[in-house]
């Protein structure tokens, strides 16, 4: 049986993603390399990509939400050890995949939520769950 989305960090609203969506966070844009300020919903992955030692590249928190939250993603390189890691925290709320094509030549990776429905709850419910995850990797050495 599938979770409500109030199961998943129930009252939580100081999770690794909420205290990062209360903040600005700025970096080079990967195409032109102008500053501008990241969406909220995705400065925990980036920084917690970044302080694995990893660079992110493309980054959407889900535009249309809530019509359409299924469209958070980021585009990060990492090694691969780093990358698994970060793929067993997920805990089947996301997937990581390879990207490699003409428009990506080198691998780069992507990760997408898992089935989060359609609303705006579950989407913020799984990125709350997904930081929590994470952070535990974060704090192992």
């Amino acid at each position: 049986m599938r979770k409500s989305y109030r199961e998943f960090a129930p009252g939580q609203l100081n999770t690794p993603w909420d205290v990062a969506h209360r903040q600005i966070l700025k970096r080079k844009d990967s195409m032109g390399g102008t500053d501008c300020e990241m969406e909220r919903g995705v400065n925990f992955f980036i920084k917690t990509i970044e302080s694995l030692g990893g660079t992110t590249f493309f980054s959407c928190e889900g535009h249309d939400a809530p019509r359409n939250p299924d469209t958070f993603y980021v585009m990060f390189s990492l090694p691969l050890d780093k990358t698994i890691l970060l793929a067993n925290a997920s805990d089947g709320l996301a997937r990581i995949e390879l990207v490699c094509n003409e428009h990506h030549p080198e691998s780069k990776w992507v990760i997408r939520l898992v089935g989060c429905g359609f609303s705006y709850q579950w989407r913020t419910a799984y990125l709350r769950e997904l930081s929590v995850n994470w952070a535990k990797i974060k704090s192992t050495p």
